[in-house]
């Protein structure tokens, strides 16, 4: 395995982040402007070009669906996870430039 560099290793916190914030809501979908205020509100700071950025980003790696809404704002995208991004939070899949998620207790 490579050394990662910090900002390499922010950007996979932050994918598998949107993951879980996805993963909270009724099912298991948002649009990019609420994940963005969730994100703030947990303290990750991250432009709204950053995040579109990871959104394409987990949608190449086939874990969420995205669908530009368009309208007032070219940038507002719904997010939907995908059975993958399910795989993924469950420990099944792993996926380069999104950092695993916590082994939950008693998971062997």
């Amino acid at each position: 395995m490579s050394k990662q560099t910090f900002e390499q290793r922010y950007r996979a916190d932050v994918r598998l982040i949107i993951l879980k914030l996805l993963a909270d809501r009724p099912g298991e979908q948002s649009n990019s402007g609420l994940l963005y205020t969730g994100l703030d509100y947990m303290g990750v700071t991250i432009g709204r070009a950053d995040l579109i950025a990871d959104l394409e980003y987990l949608e190449i790696h086939q874990l969420v669906e995205l669908e530009q809404l368009g309208g007032n704002d070219p940038r507002l995208y719904s997010v939907r996870m995908l059975e993958k991004g399910k795989d993924f939070l469950a420990g099944n899949v792993r996926i380069d430039g999104v950092s695993a998620p916590a082994r939950q207790r008693g998971a062997k």
